[in-house]
């Protein structure tokens, strides 16, 4: 899915929930730590939503981060290893011009 499919999937759940919440307005009384008060069902529910919506994108903003710190420190590390490979890299073709040219020595002194 794209990511304009799911802004719209989520601007339509929205909207369902803001049209149930408009018709389910009546007063309810809350009992929250000991405070009791009255307020519409509309904003007991739309207030759900949104704390649910803030807590939901908090904890996927966290995961981002992590991910994204775990991402900075797989990219060092491919780079360190590519440094290595490149100096061993250069190690090996120093040794096998060396093995050539001892070998070159070897058939001169074969020769004489």
């Amino acid at each position: 899915m794209t990511l304009q499919t799911i802004f719209v999937l989520i601007l339509i759940f929205a909207l369902f929930i803001g049209i149930f919440a408009v018709s389910n307005a009546n007063p309810v009384e809350i009992k929250f730590l000991g405070v009791k008060f009255i307020t519409s069902q509309a904003l007991v529910i739309l207030g759900s939503f949104a704390s649910g919506a803030i807590i939901t994108a908090v904890l996927g903003l966290i995961r981002q981060l992590k991910m994204g710190f775990r991402l900075r420190e797989y990219q060092n590390k491919v780079m360190k290893l590519e440094k290595e490979i490149g100096e061993l890299e250069k190690i090996r073709v120093n040794k096998s011009s060396e093995k050539e040219e001892m070998n070159e020595k070897s058939e001169v002194d074969k020769q004489n």
